[in-house]
C-alpha cells in the first residue's frame, strides 16, 4: 500500500510533535499509542502471508472509537518466537506489542530510521485524510536475544 520510492528519511530531531514522542523511542508502538491516546488499541489484519521462514502482516491499529492511529507492515520470524507468542500472533486477535510484552525475556526494539511519507489514496482514505497528506513513521527491528524476531515499518496517522 505504500510507495517506498516516495518515502523521505528524516532525522529524529526533525519529527514534529507529537510524532517525535511516539516514534523516537526503543519501546513498542502499542504501548506508546495507548499511553498517548489514553485508550487501548485493537488490531485489524488487512493482509497476511506466510512462508517457511516469515509470517508477514499488514495491519491497522484503532482506538475504541474506530479511529485508525497506525498502519504497519511487519515480518515475523515465527521460528524464533516462543510457542505461546507464536500462537497468539497467528490468532491475529491482539496487537503485536501487547503479545511481546508478555514474553518472560525483554526484547530489544531498535528504530532504524524515521520517515515522512505522502500517503497514497487507499491509505489516506483509511486515515480519513486527503491523498498526499504527509505521515511519519519508522523502520524498526525487534530482537529476541541475538535473533532478529521482527522487521517492519510503522506509520502514524497524520495529526
Amino acid at each position: 500500500m505504500l510507495a517506498p520510492h516516495l518515502a523521505e528519511f528524516v532525522p529524529a530531531a526533525a519529527l514534529p510533535a507529537p510524532c517525535a514522542g511516539l516514534l523516537a523511542h526503543d519501546g513498542h508502538m502499542t504501548s506508546a499509542l495507548e499511553r498517548f491516546h489514553g485508550a487501548p488499541v485493537t488490531v485489524q489484519v488487512v493482509r497476511r502471508r506466510q512462508d517457511a521462514a516469515v509470517y508477514w502482516r499488514e495491519i491497522l491499529l484503532s482506538l475504541p472509537t474506530g479511529r485508525i492511529v497506525q498502519y504497519a507492515v511487519v515480518g515475523i520470524a515465527l521460528a524464533h518466537c516462543p510457542p505461546p507468542a507464536r500462537a497468539a500472533i497467528l490468532a491475529e486477535a491482539e496487537p503485536l506489542g501487547r503479545i511481546l510484552q508478555r514474553l518472560p525475556t525483554r526484547l530489544r526494539v531498535e528504530p532504524l530510521a524515521f520517515l515522512r511519507v505522502p500517503l497514497p489514496a487507499p491509505l489516506a482514505e483509511r486515515f480519513s485524510v486527503a491523498a498526499g497528506t504527509p505521515a511519519h513513521g519508522r523502520l524498526v527491528r525487534i530482537h529476541h536475544g541475538p535473533q532478529c524476531l521482527i522487521e517492519g515499518v510503522e506509520l502514524l496517522a497524520p495529526a
